[in-house]
């Protein structure tokens, strides 16, 4: 049984609802603030960034409805050039550059892909790698 300083201190229901709404809205103002020191400091994650992006397209009402990331494209890399050590750095400069320059006519995904393992290709030619390419069908036998 609960005693009368329990029954005469505890919130009613929209109360404790609104309390909730309030702490639920601390929570996200406090989560906001970690992700800008993390930036501010140089310390920023992924998922910062992404959560990031996410707010500032709502602020702006602007929404990128195309795009291509870094993973998608190591991955093309190494399943046509295997695995090297040099493919994370040579496909993220590759993917900066895209992302810099590119121009969407509605096949943004593919093509800026495409492009990006191009830029891969020259800049390992440029540094002096040599990546051996599976995708080379120009050396293969014919079929009989």
């Amino acid at each position: 049984m609960s005693s009368i300083a329990d029954w005469i201190y505890r919130p009613s229901w929209p109360t404790r609802v609104r309390l909730a709404w309030r702490w639920s809205r601390v929570g996200r103002r406090a989560a906001q603030f970690g992700r800008g020191w993390r930036y501010a400091t140089s310390r920023l994650t992924r998922d910062d960034a992404l959560e990031m992006l996410w707010d500032s397209e709502q602020v702006a009402g602007l929404f990128s409805l195309e795009s291509f990331d870094q993973e998608s494209v190591l991955e093309s890399a190494t399943e046509r050039w295997g695995e090297h050590a040099a493919l994370p750095d040579l496909v993220a400069r590759a993917c900066r550059r895209v992302a810099s320059k590119w121009n969407s006519d509605g096949e943004t995904r593919g093509a800026a892909e495409d492009w990006a393992l191009d830029l891969v290709a020259e800049y390992a030619a440029a540094d002096g790698i040599e990546l051996k390419d599976s995708w080379d069908f120009d050396g293969a036998e014919e079929a009989p």
